[in-house]
């Protein structure tokens, strides 16, 4: 079992690498889903009505695409015979990668279908264990469901189980697979015959009640198969290190050689049987090849299929043509949307006009229905990328059993796996939140792809972050919240690379993060709140830690708080059961009157990793800290902190927040005052415990921000830092004078456009900080479709600035970005970013791709 576990944890990690080529087509994919996910939801809850289908046309592009998809399926068989039963090497090679083409086809089918049919309860009708009935053997449809779902599993069990005999390196065993080809190959032609009895068994259609027409799914199933599967041997020709054998591609063209002729043959024979006698029973072809009664959507789309299909015939039939790799490649282009064409919507719409009772009424798709078809083409299209990735890993000796991963492995994989899942399942499948009734569970998923890129050296990530809180804290005695996610540096930098950042510290390509994950109580007796879990205390200092905190109502004015715990850090593999680690803390508030607000806090910490004090080295230190608010008029707050350690002060606060909205206007001071040397801290986001080390300064803030009418706003500022030591100056411990300005407009002259212009200046006041450095920046917003889409896109220049890609300062910086956001759906938001920063050093180009989901 632990081999296995291991033989999914090294395909599933190896799935994660790729090229950036790779990144943007799952990308792609994954948007392409999400939007079919919202969708189907809309279409789940409005029901079929929000469809171009009728009583009259009630199969539509849904049932198109299943009859197309099944035929593709069918076709994996061409590779399976002379693979397994001739023992050709060269197709034996590769047949697997057929094999999970037809896996992924029949998934598609299922859910064309589980789609297409309304309620997705309806399938219960037809699982005998959960109360359904079959109906066999009377009933061509039960027939049909049974031989698809077996051939299903013959397509799963037979590659699994020799990529997983490859992937240990055993000889598989002949009697635990070869018996199911002969399987495959019955139930691949068995699928067609009983899809086509299916429809020439409808008495009331007659343009399907036709003998020939399982022989034509069979032949049109043997045309495309080998259409797709040349492209596919030729993009794994190029994209990896498998490579095919020519005499691969020369049989799919004699395959093809023969079947699309006599495609085309079986065609014209139905089209003389239909037309020349001129019956009544005609009709639904004369609608689909001419038109009827002034109906004729269908005949714009069967005479390009028909010519399609004629030159691709005329290709693969003319040796000098076929020879030629771009014409047939061109050829299978043709044939495969021709023969979509003409098995899909060219078969199944026809068979409904006229209706039995003459009435014509035609079909279309509307973009809800296209857009879902192309969300579960897109999904199908996911998992064979996936599929064929991993076993041209496998088949060329990437993965394999020696490079699994330790005992703990598995564990890993199913948390990362049910972390994926969970995100692949929030986009695909919207919840209940889009209702007007509150949910129970509500919470945000959000899909971040970042990129970044100076000559020879890439950097890519992929961050997901999953939110969800159970319940109203306000209203409901137990609430909930959790928060986490997946960190995946998608090509991890050896140390020396300009791009190494944090992630890269961890020895992993994806990291797990637990951020905050707890259970509320609220409203119990003397406690407003009793929280038990993972959370974050910031009101005197940020804290992560495992455990218990309390918060007590208020009485008399007085407000008691308390916590106790193992403290944590977000980058360690830890539950925060360190041994020795432990914080306790608590704060006392008191309002005496309305306007006034007292707080006092402790805290104590005991951390082996990182202490308050990291310069000194404390593993065990406590903090005291006081604050007050007062608030002179409802417009004019003040605001004073003072904090302090056992044995030595560190800094004092203070603030003063004016907001004269009769004259729209805010006024911010600050102010603070370190008073002894200090090791800042940074974010718990990455695993650095300091940023630098702060001595002794003063500095003062101030900022004004001024609107004037609805359209126009402007933000002036500045301060100033003052060292009391100017010759222990660093990187991070400078002082300088600030000033900056910003001006905004909003609707002017163009209704939904928006721009800001900032600029600011600033003198050092020592040598290690740049003197008389100053920057410009400048943006465009323009709001589209009712704010649903927001094109921006701006410049800046800095004469001084500091480089996130390198780390280090660069000089005369130019910076053009641009961005686009839109609304899909009420709920869904999607945002691409794209900045390109040119100083003395090099030219820098970054991106982000983000989606955020709310439920």
């Amino acid at each position: 079992m632990k081999d296995y576990l291991n033989y999914w944890w090294s395909m599933f990690l190896y799935a994660l690498k790729g090229s950036r080529l790779y990144y943007c087509w799952v990308g792609f994919l994954l948007v392409m889903m999400a939007w079919g996910g919202v969708c189907y939801y809309h279409q789940l809850v409005e029901g079929l009505i929000v469809t171009h289908m009728s009583d009259q046309v009630s199969w539509g592009l849904g049932v198109a695409n299943f009859v197309y998809f099944v035929g593709v399926a069918a076709s994996a068989v061409v590779l399976v015979y002379p693979a397994y039963i001739k023992k050709n090497q060269d197709i034996k090679k590769v047949v697997i990668i057929a094999e999970q083409l037809a896996f992924t086809a029949i998934v598609m089918c299922l859910l064309y279908i589980f789609t297409d049919i309304g309620r997705p309860d309806r399938f219960l009708h037809m699982i005998p264990l959960l109360g359904g009935r079959l109906n066999l053997p009377q009933s061509i449809l039960a027939w049909d469901v049974v031989v698809i779902n077996i051939y299903l599993i013959l397509n799963l069990h037979i590659p699994g189980y020799l990529l997983y005999m490859k992937y240990m390196g055993k000889r598989p065993q002949p009697y635990l697979y070869y018996p199911f080809v002969f399987l495959v190959m019955i139930f691949a032609i068995s699928i067609q015959v009983s899809e086509a009895f299916l429809l020439s068994g409808l008495g009331s259609r007659y343009f399907w009640n036709t003998a020939i027409l399982a022989p034509r799914f069979i032949v049109s199933a043997f045309s495309v198969g080998p259409a797709i599967f040349y492209l596919v041997f030729l993009s794994v020709n190029h994209f990896s290190s498998l490579k095919m054998e020519t005499s691969v591609f020369e049989y799919l063209k004699n395959i093809m050689n023969f079947t699309l002729p006599l495609n085309l043959f079986l065609l014209m024979c139905e089209v003389f049987k239909e037309l020349y006698p001129g019956t009544l029973h005609a009709a639904s072809a004369q609608y689909l090849y001419f038109g009827l009664k002034g109906y004729h959507l269908l005949t714009f789309f069967i005479w390009p299929a028909m010519i399609m299909n004629f030159i691709a015939a005329c290709v693969v039939m003319i040796r000098p043509l076929r020879n030629n790799t771009v014409l047939f490649v061109i050829a299978c282009h043709l044939c495969i949307v021709g023969l979509w064409v003409e098995k899909g919507m060219g078969l199944v719409i026809p068979g409904f006009v006229p209706t039995p009772l003459g009435e014509i009424s035609e079909y279309y798709p509307n973009l809800d229905e296209v857009v879902l078809c192309l969300a579960i083409t897109a999904l199908g299209a996911l998992m064979f990328t996936i599929f064929a990735k991993v076993t041209i890993g496998i088949i060329t000796g990437e993965i394999h059993h020696k490079e699994s991963p330790s005992k703990i492995a598995s564990a890993r994989a199913a948390a990362t796996a049910i972390s994926f899942l969970m995100v692949l399942g929030a986009f695909i499948f919207p919840s209940q939140a889009m209702t007007k009734e509150k949910s129970l569970v509500s919470g945000w998923v959000m899909q971040d792809y970042r990129w970044k890129t100076t000559g020879g050296d890439t950097a890519n990530t992929m961050n997901t972050l999953v939110t969800l809180n159970v319940g109203d804290a306000k209203l409901d005695r137990f609430s909930g919240a959790i928060q986490g996610g997946l960190i995946e540096d998608l090509d991890k930098q050896n140390p020396g690379s300009p791009f190494q950042n944090v992630y890269d510290t961890f020895g992993s390509h994806v990291i797990g993060r637990l951020y905050y994950g707890y259970l509320d109580v609220n409203r119990a007796s003397v406690f407003n709140n009793i929280r038990l879990g993972r959370q974050h205390i910031y009101e005197l200092e940020g804290l992560h830690f495992d455990g218990l905190s309390m918060e007590s109502n208020t009485y008399a004015g007085f407000k008691l708080s308390a916590f106790s715990g193992t403290p944590v850090h977000l980058y360690e593999t830890q539950l925060g059961l360190d041994p020795g680690d432990w914080t306790v803390g608590g704060a006392l508030q008191w309002t005496p009157i309305a306007k006034l607000r007292f707080r006092f806090s402790t805290v104590h910490l005991r951390d082996k990793v990182s202490a308050f004090r990291i310069f000194q080295n404390n593993t065990d230190d406590t903090l005291l800290g006081g604050s007050v608010w007062y608030s002179l008029t409802p417009h004019w707050e003040l605001y004073s902190r003072f904090s302090s350690f056992t044995d030595q002060v560190r800094d004092v606060d203070f603030g003063s927040y004016t907001d004269i909205t009769s004259q729209d206007m805010k006024v911010t001071v600050t102010g603070h005052r370190l008073l002894a040397s200090y090791s800042f801290r940074v974010d718990e986001l990455d695993p650095y415990t300091f940023a630098g080390t702060y001595q002794p300064y003063t500095e003062v803030m101030a900022q004004v921000y001024k609107g004037f009418g609805k359209k126009f706003s402007a933000v002036v500022g500045g301060g100033e830092r003052i060292l009391d030591h100017n010759q222990i100056a660093s990187e991070f411990n400078h002082g300088y004078d600030k000033i900056y300005g910003s001006f905004s407009t909003r609707d002017f002259l163009v209704k939904g456009l928006s721009s800001t212009t900032t600029g600011d200046y600033s003198h050092g006041r020592d040598n290690v900080l740049k003197n008389n450095y100053f920057g410009m920046s400048f943006s465009l917003n323009q709001e589209l479709l009712a704010k649903k889409l927001i094109l921006g896109a701006g410049t800046a220049y800095y004469l001084y600035r500091f480089n996130l890609f390198t780390g280090n300062e660069s000089s005369d910086v130019h910076t053009y970005f641009s961005e686009v956001e839109g609304r899909v759906r009420k709920n869904l938001k999607l945002k691409a970013t794209y900045e390109f920063e040119k100083n003395r050093i090099n030219g820098f180009h970054s991106g982000k791709v983000r989606a955020i989901w709310n439920f």
